[in-house]
C-alpha cells in the first residue's frame, strides 16, 4: 500500500491555501505539475465517427441556442470557405448573388421573411423535415417509358408544358403534359442528410451558420464581401496520395476488405445511394444496383471520385486509401457484379499495370468509434479504473474535464475523477485519449470497464476519501462485501452522503456531506504564473468549501506509491 497524504481540516477552510494549507497545497500542486501536455491533433478532415457524433449532438440541441452560440462565437469568413468549398459544396445548389435564377435550392442571400435563423439550423440538420413546395423535386414517367427526375419550375411551366430542371446538369427540360403518364413528388429533399458529417468539429458548424445568418441579413452585398479567394477553396490532398500503390491494393482486396467496406457503406454511403430495395435521400445519387457510372466504374476511377469529388458527389477527405478501396470492393461485389453487371469492370493485369505506380498505402485506417468522438459535455459519469491490478476502481466515477479544449470531456487534455461511493478524488491524469472506451455501452465488450489512459499524476486507491467522522478511521470496513471479497456501495449515511453536482460556468461543483458537514468540491487548471514556484506547464488545484463542523475532519489528499 502507498503512503497517504492526510489533511486535517479545522476552522473555515475554503480552499487548499486556507488554514495553513498553502505549503501543503503547493507541494501537492508541484507533484502534479503538467509538463508539455498537448491535446489531440485535429485537422480539417473529419473522421467519419466524429462526424456522426457531431451530427447527433447538434440535432439534440435547441436551434435557438445554436443560433445564439454562432452569433457569439462563429466566424463568417471561415463559414464562407466551408460553404463554397469542395467538402460541403453548398454553392453547387444555392446561389448567394443578386443575379441569375435559383439553382436547386433557394438563394440564401435573397430576402425570405419566413426563413428564420432557427429554420436555417433545421434545414441543415434535417433537410427533409420540411421542404418548401417550390423546391420539392419530382419524378416523371413519360408515355414512352422514360423516367425523368428534376425540379419543376412553376414560373416557366404552363398548362401545356412542364419544365423540369435537371438535378445534376441544371438544364431545363420541357415535357409536354399530354406525354406524362405519371408524376410522383419526392418526400426527400434534394439536399442530402448528413452534410454536417463533413465538418471537422462544432466550431465549423458555428462558422457556417454565422455565415448563413449574415448573408440572410446583409444580402448579396455581404455575400460578396465574404467571398473566398480561389486559393482558399482549392482542394489540398495529402502528400501520400501521389505515391499510392493502387495495383497492389486492388490485388489484395479480399473477404476482410468486403466486411470493412460494408461497415463504411452502411455508416455513410447508404444515406444518399440507398440499398438495392430503397432509394437514398438524394435523387441524383447513383443507385449502384441499376445505374450507370458517369465518371468511370473501374476501381481507380471510383477512387478518384471519392478523393476529388465529381458533380454533386463531394470528396471524402476522412477516408484513407484502404477505406476507399474497401468500400469500392463492397460496391463492386454486392451491387455491380450480381445486379448491375454492365458496370462491373473486369480487372486484368494489363489494367493494373496501367495504374499510377507508388510505394505506399497511406495511413492505417482508424476504427469507426462514434462513442469516442461524441461531445458529452464537461463531465462523464461512469466506472473507471485508474492504473491496473484492480486497486483503484471508481465504481461511480464523475470524470471532470480540467482544461478548456473544445469538444467536451472526450477531447480534453487533463481530467480528474471523483468517486461518490467513497467520496474520494480517485485520480488525475493527462493524455490525448481520455479513456480506452472499453465496456458494453461503448465498444460492446462484456465484463470490462474503461481504464484511463495517459500519465497518471495523482491516484488514491479504493478506500474512503474521508475518515469516519465519529472515529477518525480511514479503514474501508463499513461498506457491503461482495462475492469477490471486495467492498462495494456507498459509505454509511452517518459517514458521508452524495448530494449531486452542479455546473458553474465550465466548472463542475460536486456536493456531498461528511457527517453533518456540507462540502462543495471543484477543480481548477491553472497557469504557473498564479503560483510562487517557477514551474512550467499547468497546475491542478482541488478546491473545497466546508460548512461548520463539531470537530476536525480528516481527508485523503494524495497517496504516494
Amino acid at each position: 500500500m502507498g503512503k497517504k497524504f492526510v489533511g486535517q481540516l479545522e476552522g473555515c477552510a475554503v480552499d487548499r491555501r486556507a488554514c495553513g494549507w498553502k505549503r501543503l497545497g503547493t507541494l501537492i500542486a508541484a507533484a502534479v505539475t503538467l509538463l508539455g501536455v498537448h491535446g489531440p491533433r485535429r485537422g480539417a478532415a473529419q473522421d467519419l465517427e466524429q462526424g456522426i457524433a457531431l451530427e447527433l449532438q447538434l440535432r439534440s440541441e435547441d436551434p435557438q441556442h445554436l443560433v445564439a452560440e454562432a452569433t457569439e462565437h462563429g466566424n463568417p469568413a471561415r463559414g464562407a470557405i466551408l460553404f463554397h468549398g469542395p467538402m460541403l459544396g453548398c454553392g453547387k445548389c444555392h446561389s448567394v448573388s443578386d443575379t441569375g435564377p435559383d439553382l436547386l435550392g433557394p438563394n440564401l442571400a435573397a430576402a425570405r421573411p419566413d426563413e428564420t435563423p432557427q429554420r436555417l439550423v433545421e434545414s441543415i440538420l434535417s433537410p427533409s423535415a420540411r421542404i418548401a413546395e417550390a423546391f420539392r423535386s419530382a419524378r416523371v414517367l413519360t408515355e414512352d417509358g422514360q423516367v425523368i427526375t428534376g425540379m419543376p419550375i412553376a414560373s416557366a411551366s404552363d398548362e401545356n408544358t412542364l419544365v423540369l430542371r435537371h438535378l445534376e446538369t441544371l438544364q431545363d427540360i420541357r415535357i409536354p403534359r399530354d406525354e406524362i403518364a405519371q408524376m410522383q413528388w419526392s418526400q426527400q429533399s434534394v439536399m442530402p442528410d448528413g452534410l454536417v458529417r463533413g465538418l471537422a468539429n462544432r466550431q465549423e458548424f458555428l462558422d457556417l451558420l454565422r455565415y448563413l445568418v449574415e448573408i440572410r441579413e446583409g444580402g448579396p452585398r455581404r455575400a460578396r464581401e465574404l467571398q473566398p479567394t480561389a486559393a482558399q477553396l482549392a482542394i489540398r490532398l495529402p502528400d501520400y496520395e501521389s505515391d499510392i500503390d493502387h495495383a497492389g491494393m486492388i490485388r489484395d482486396l479480399d473477404k476482410a476488405a468486403l466486411g470493412r467496406g460494408e461497415k463504411i457503406y452502411n455508416s455513410l454511403c447508404i444515406n444518399c445511394h440507398g440499398t438495392l430495395t430503397q432509394r437514398g435521400s438524394l435523387d441524383t445519387a447513383l443507385r449502384f444496383g441499376e445505374g450507370k457510372f458517369k465518371h468511370g466504374s473501374d476501381p481507380y476511377s471510383i477512387y478518384q471520385t471519392l478523393t476529388r469529388g465529381a458533380g454533386l458527389m463531394l470528396p471524402q477527405p476522412w477516408m484513407v486509401p484502404q477505406q476507399k478501396y474497401d468500400v469500392i470492393h463492397y460496391i463492386r461485389e454486392r451491387f455491380l457484379k450480381p445486379h448491375n453487371p454492365s458496370q462491373y469492370f473486369q480487372i486484368t493485369e494489363s489494367y493494373l499495370d496501367s495504374l499510377p505506380r507508388g510505394t505506399q498505402r497511406g495511413p492505417e485506417p482508424q476504427p469507426i468509434e462514434p462513442w469516442s468522438q461524441a461531445d458529452y459535455g464537461p463531465r462523464l459519469v461512469n466506472t473507471y479504473e485508474i492504473g491496473s491490478g484492480g486497486r483503484n476502481i471508481a465504481q461511480k466515477g464523475i470524470a471532470v474535464q480540467l482544461d478548456d479544449q473544445p469538444g467536451g470531456v472526450a477531447h480534453g487534455r487533463a481530467w480528474a475523477v471523483f468517486e461518490h461511493d467513497t467520496m474520494r478524488l480517485a485520480g488525475v491524469w493527462t493524455s490525448r485519449g481520455f479513456i480506452d472506451w472499453q465496456g458494453i455501452h461503448f465498444n460492446g465488450r462484456h465484463g470490462i470497464h474503461p481504464h484511463v489512459v495517459g500519465d497518471i499524476l495523482l491516484a488514491n486507491p479504493t478506500a474512503p476519501g474521508w475518515a469516519d467522522p465519529d472515529t477518525g478511521d480511514l479503514q474501508d470496513n463499513a461498506r457491503v462485501v461482495g462475492r469477490d471479497g471486495k467492498r462495494y456501495g456507498p459509505l454509511p449515511r452517518r459517514w458521508a452522503q452524495f448530494r449531486g453536482f452542479h455546473q458553474l460556468g465550465r466548472n463542475t461543483v460536486i456536493e456531498y456531506q461528511v457527517g453533518q458537514t456540507p462540502v462543495l468540491e471543484t477543480y481548477r487548471w491553472s497557469d504557473t504564473e498564479d503560483w510562487e514556484t517557477p514551474l512550467s506547464g499547468g497546475l491542478f488545484r482541488r478546491l473545497l468549501r466546508l460548512g461548520s463542523r463539531p470537530k476536525p475532519l480528516r481527508m485523503v489528499v494524495a497517496t504516494l506509491q
